[in-house]
């Protein structure tokens, strides 16, 4: 370590790192460039992906490993890659970031390829470790939950309405969590990726078992791809538009009562 702090300002310019970043930008603690940002979003993305369709497929779709899986992950993640990217690992965090002008439009754009690649590389990863089966990869569908409360025990009108209103509901309570911790006075410092994390925990323990809570449009996009495509099952990818419009939807409302709030 005292060897790095006692090289010249002309070595730390000279040397370079796998052409992504030098160790004068490492020591100077200069701003990530955008290939270090597309490399966080998308390995997050990637660790995310995996963990929580893993958490519920390698465990037979248990609510308590799942819930808790996906918000250590999520803890993790926002520690390793808060202070490179952000760590937002979800188009509905992402939108919002532009919005408030945290990234550029060139930086969003970069930040969606990201995530989509990482959710479709985590969910590849998943159906691996399951020996090649990509029938089942934890892509979110409507939960037997609702099934079992309507008469016939089949899908009705009712159990979209009651998925999709438990996307928009959770996502907001995600969004307005993560909004309000980029507010100045409202800086949880060391503590963010605590609070993020057990607010995912609480939202999973919700909808689990009405909507599978995804409130990430690529975390069920990429598995329910894969689901159809190779795995032949394609119950996720027709109802992919509750995941896709509803934490959308639960996003631009979170954004707006910010507004209101925060001003």
């Amino acid at each position: 370590m005292n060897n790095l702090v006692d090289i010249s300002e002309q070595e730390k310019e000279n040397v370079q790192i796998g052409n992504i970043s030098s160790i004068g930008s490492i020591l100077d603690n200069k701003e990530p460039t955008n290939k270090q940002k597309f490399l966080a979003e998308c390995i997050g993305t990637l660790l995310l992906i995996f963990i929580c369709c893993g958490s519920a497929v390698f465990t037979d779709f248990e609510i308590v490993p799942s819930a808790i899986g996906g918000s250590l992950i999520v803890t993790s993640l926002v520690y390793l890659f808060q202070k490179v990217s952000g760590a937002h690992f979800n188009p509905v965090v992402s939108f919002p970031m532009f919005i408030l002008k945290k990234i550029s439009l060139k930086e969003l754009f970069y930040y969606l390829i990201a995530q989509l690649l990482g959710a479709m590389l985590g969910s590849l990863l998943v159906g691996l470790c399951r020996r090649g089966k990509f029938d089942i990869l934890a892509s979110n569908q409507i939960g037997k939950y609702l099934i079992n409360l309507s008469e016939n025990k089949e899908i009705d009108a009712w159990c979209y309405i009651s998925a999709f209103f438990c996307e928009v509901f959770l996502t907001f309570i995600l969004i307005i969590v993560v909004l309000a911790s980029t507010v100045q006075k409202n800086n949880f410092g060391n503590l963010t990726g605590l609070v993020v994390g057990f607010t995912i925990m609480f939202l999973i323990f919700t909808g689990f078992s009405i909507s599978g809570c995804s409130l990430n449009p690529v975390r069920s996009l990429a598995p329910a791809f894969y689901e159809a495509v190779i795995g032949g099952n394609t119950t996720a990818i027709k109802q992919i538009w509750i995941y896709i419009f509803g934490p959308f939807f639960g996003g631009a409302l979170a954004t707006l009562v910010f507004f209101q709030v925060y001003n």
